[in-house]
């Protein structure tokens, strides 16, 4: 289940003849209880890093912390 939800506007790119749309994005609190091994999943590549929550420096992301930490789910 997403731990945040964001919806945004795109306007339309008419270069791209893409019409305006909404973009919807998920963020996701995942936890692990040991070490885990990473793999790119078939053709696609996945980025993401792992790393203490003290380490965090971005601001959206930390606003994220403070908010499961209000709800003690970190």
């Amino acid at each position: 289940m997403p731990f945040d939800i964001d919806i945004h506007s795109i306007a339309a790119n008419p270069k791209k003849a893409e019409p305006g749309h909404f973009r919807y994005d998920f963020r996701y609190l995942p936890a692990l209880t040991s070490e885990l091994e990473t793999k790119a999943a078939g053709a696609r590549e996945l980025s993401f890093l792992w790393q203490p929550i003290a380490a965090v420096k971005e601001a959206s992301l930390q606003c994220l912390i403070r908010k499961a930490q209000l709800h003690a789910i970190i």
